[in-house]
């Protein structure tokens, strides 16, 4: 093969990549502007459902769309609420506020591994983030704690 066929081989190879490179990356998100991941313990992993991936029953799904509504977001703050000791075999429920003046804009939680959680919400009309779970330990105690996010959002 010489010098032009091996540089025209070398061209075509790397444009057929970057097709099905485009063609993979294209689906996320979804056609309809979504983007689709699954969650656990906190940490997010995302998944194109159109080609047929989805979530493990370990994990809880979580969607949101690729452009939110224009806007600005001040005063954010990571809080973190105290841990909730699960004795083994129970289940309880952490939460933590968003501090006067501010609302919770997402949250999640941090739980032990034995520690399945069971529901993570927002409450206390929209300034609170509750995480629950139930300890499948039968010798040990587990921990949750819940997380939020908190700012003021205006449009």
């Amino acid at each position: 093969m010489n010098r032009t066929s091996k540089l025209l081989a070398a061209v075509v190879v790397a444009a057929a990549l970057l097709v099905v490179g485009s063609a993979a990356w294209a689906t996320i998100p979804d056609a309809s502007g979504v983007i689709h991941a699954c969650l656990k313990n906190g940490v997010p992993r995302i998944v194109d459902t159109e080609a047929g991936q989805s979530c493990k029953p370990t994990e809880q799904p979580l969607d949101w769309n690729q452009a939110g509504q224009p806007g600005s977001v001040s005063g954010y703050q990571l809080r973190t609420s105290d841990p909730v000791v699960l004795a083994p075999g129970a289940s309880g429920e952490a939460s933590v506020s968003c501090l006067d003046g501010t609302r919770a804009l997402g949250g999640g939680y941090i739980a032990d591994a034995d520690v399945d959680v069971t529901s993570v919400i927002p409450a206390g009309a929209g300034t609170v983030w509750s995480a629950a779970g139930v300890n499948r330990s039968t010798t040990q105690a587990g921990v949750i704690r819940a997380r939020v996010v908190c700012g003021n959002a205006t449009p």
